[in-house]
């Protein structure tokens, strides 16, 4: 049991301010309603038990507990404290440029920085350092968005290491990555410690914000702080693949219930920022609304959007492309190369005595595996990676151990890989924009000190199939106006399920992959219309291979509803291993008399028994919409057409308005299409007078209104 003077010079040192907090108890009248400040107190000698929850209910109820919260802590904003702070967590004496300013301005909470740093500039440090803030003065919890989950586990892993490295395990424990890559028991255990309080800093993507379960953890347990990392990926990717990143406001809306929050920090981090980028995420603040203090404010003041390093040596040719992927045996840009890998390796052996590491990046999947065949065959330790290896981790794991020499990839890889002794980045194709260069060429000579070397293959046939590859990767007007003919009908149903395969003929994608992610955003465009609302997504059809023996012994020892689903398969004689079977979710549904939800439970539970391996589609479920609003949406059509054509609001509508009438007239008196145009131009000006009609009557009923 400490002393009251070893109470206090503990405090002193945490960095409490007691005088202050004397007066203020000192000072306090005595009643019910400041029953916080006495809590506080007793939450004040369990701060650093590693399950003390703060307590939300009533912190909310008694505004006491904040106010001798912020007196016995004010947040840290002058450069000696945080110095002293960045000394304790990360063993750093000094700040690098521009941390600090940063740093300073999402701590202070009045405005959301945009922090713009060049990759190795320290990013993750500006986030890193005020969630550990927070964490060890009032176990706030932090949430960091993030794209990629190799990128989140990297940071996590670094973080916990260098927190280790300083001798604060306890501060290691309370670093948290949720992603769907862990097994159920592991993201059971992570999910129980952000409810207990254990987990202060948790790396989670967009995707998982709208998870119910995560949902529920933060609105019992709100975020002190909210941070995007790579935030330019809500602008570049958001609008083409990840439809989840421009959800993000309206979902954060939700947990505080459009109710302002003081205590509420935050904070964008990226290495580049275009005009388009910045106006996106000021578009993010601004849907915020009353959640944010502040507008967006673009930081280093005096910095730059692109910051070029002057430790990285950049190469531009021009080396004609391979006309397939059969012609890049023997071509120019792989001779150069092999070439280039040979020089730099030399150099590098010479000043530190081994090898190091390279990155050549590609345009496709397809060219990572053959240039990684035919590196390997010339001698070099290298590894292919994209987004649909299912060894990623173990990719990333051999590159920083150095078992692999070279990688070749897509812009899958890269993002956040903090690691030394990358002397060579060989860009062998040039990248989609010039953000996305800066980026991967940021990896090399990340240690104080490396020189490193950037190598730009192209030519004028590089920038036309990227012009043709981002034409396929848009949904067209047309595209989109079939998926809401083949969405609208379901509507009326009780459940409304749509799957991907569904859209598969009015979106013309066979590629099962890009027609999920496509998938994703023609669905946020009409959500964004107004037309429908994304309720949940589960798998639609399950494709199961027995890994062994379906046996009645077996099943017996499944619990419900995976002993309920695995009786059905041994009835339709599914048992032989390696034998394979595709269900539709649905329709198992119906037959066990389980919800869609539970099937795939069951064949997760079958899944983690070892019994057998399984591959999914994503099926969408929508909200059900009353008929009045389903008949408006039938006569209105689709107005977010209106704003992708860029076509006149009103316009366009008043068009839709006199074909419907026109369609009514000719099937009310069960006439056939006309075919002569004066008999087109009658009706179509028989139609104009209804809806003009009509219209007026509308505005004097809703003048008399």
């Amino acid at each position: 049991m400490k002393s009251l003077a070893q109470q206090k010079l503990y405090f002193l040192n945490q960095g409490l301010n007691i005088e202050g907090l004397q007066n203020y108890l000192t000072n306090l009248p005595r009643s019910i309603d400041n029953l916080g400040a006495v809590v506080f107190l007793n939450w004040l000698h369990q701060l650093n038990e590693p399950a003390i929850c703060r307590p939300t209910w009533l912190e909310c109820e008694f505004p006491s507990f904040h106010e001798a919260e912020n007196t016995a802590f004010p947040i840290p904003l002058d450069e000696y404290t945080l110095s002293n702070q960045l000394l304790y967590f990360f063993g750093h004496s000094s700040f690098k440029t521009h941390q600090l300013e940063i740093i300073q301005v999402l701590l202070k909470g009045e405005t959301v920085p945009l922090g713009i740093l060049p990759t190795g500039g320290g990013k993750s440090v500006i986030f890193q350092l005020p969630a550990l803030i927070f964490s060890r003065y009032y176990r706030g919890l932090s949430i960091i968005v993030s794209p990629l989950q190799a990128l989140m586990a990297d940071q996590v892993q670094n973080l916990r290491d260098t927190l280790i490295k300083q001798g604060r395990p306890d501060y290691a424990e309370r670093v948290e990555l949720l992603a769907g890559t862990q097994c159920l028991e592991e993201q059971r255990r992570i999910v129980e410690a952000i409810w207990d309080g254990k987990v202060d800093i948790l790396y989670l993507s967009p995707e998982r914000l709208r998870q119910p379960t995560i949902q529920r953890i933060l609105k019992h347990r709100l975020p002190h702080m909210w941070v995007l990392d790579e935030a330019h990926t809500l602008s570049q990717w958001g609008h083409d693949f990840r439809p989840d990143f421009l959800r993000i406001a309206k979902t954060l809306q939700q947990f505080y219930n459009k109710q302002p929050n003081k205590r509420i920090h935050w904070g964008f981090v990226t290495a580049t920022a275009t005009l388009k980028v910045v106006d996106d995420l000021e578009d993010a603040v601004e849907n915020l609304e009353k959640l944010c203090l502040g507008s967006l404010e673009r930081l280093p003041v005096s910095g730059k959007s692109f910051q070029w390093r002057h430790e990285i040596t950049p190469h531009i040719e021009v080396v004609e492309k391979p006309e397939s992927l059969d012609k890049i045996e023997g071509s120019q840009r792989l001779k150069m190369t092999i070439g280039y890998l040979r020089d730099q390796q030399e150099k590098h052996k010479e000043r530190y005595n081994n090898l190091g590491v390279a990155i050549v990046y590609v345009s496709t999947r397809r060219m990572a595996e053959k240039y990684a065949e035919l590196l390997n065959e010339v001698g070099f330790k290298a590894a292919y990676f994209h987004s649909r290896i299912l060894n990623k981790q173990d990719v990333i794991k051999d590159f920083k151990a150095g078992d692999i020499q070279v990688v070749v990839a897509t812009n899958a890889f890269g993002m956040g890989i903090d690691r030394e002794e990358i002397h060579t980045v060989i860009h062998v194709a040039p990248p989609a924009t010039p953000e996305a260069y800066l980026q991967e060429i940021g990896r090399l000579a990340r240690k104080q000190g490396e020189q490193g070397s950037a190598y730009l293959f192209w030519h004028s046939d590089d920038f036309d199939w990227i012009f043709k590859q981002q034409g396929r990767s848009r949904i067209s007007f047309h595209a989109l106006r079939s998926c809401w003919d083949l969405i609208r009908p379901r509507l009326k149903t009780k459940e409304a399920w749509v799957s991907p395969l569904d859209l598969a003929k009015p979106l013309a994608i066979e590629d099962l992959e890009i027609l999920e992610t496509q998938t994703r955003v023609a669905i946020y465009y009409l959500e964004t219309a107004g037309l429908i609302r994304e309720e949940e997504s589960c798998p639609c059809y399950l494709n199961i291979s027995l890994k062994q023996e379906l046996r009645a012994d077996e099943i017996h020892k499944l619990s419900s509803p995976g002993n309920k689903l695995a009786i059905f398969l041994l009835t339709i004689g599914f048992t032989k291993p390696q034998s394979h079977i595709e269900i539709d979710v649905r329709e198992v549904a119906l037959i066990t008399e389980l919800s869609p939800p539970c099937v795939i439970n069951a064949v997760r539970q079958i899944v983690n028994a070892k019994l057998a391996d399984w591959e999914y589609k994503i099926a969408f479920k929508f909200e059900k919409q009353s008929q009045k609003k389903l008949e408006q949406l039938v006569i209105l059509e689709l107005p977010c057409f209106v704003y992708l054509g860029k076509i006149s609001y009103g316009i366009y509508v008043y068009h839709l308005l006199v074909h419907y009438t026109i369609n009514k007239i000719v099937t009310y008196f069960g006439l056939p299409l006309p075919d002569s145009i004066w008999i087109k131009f009658i009706l179509y000006t028989v139609a104009t007078i209804v809806v003009a009609v009509f219209r007026k009557a509308y505005k004097c009923s809703k003048t008399q209104l």
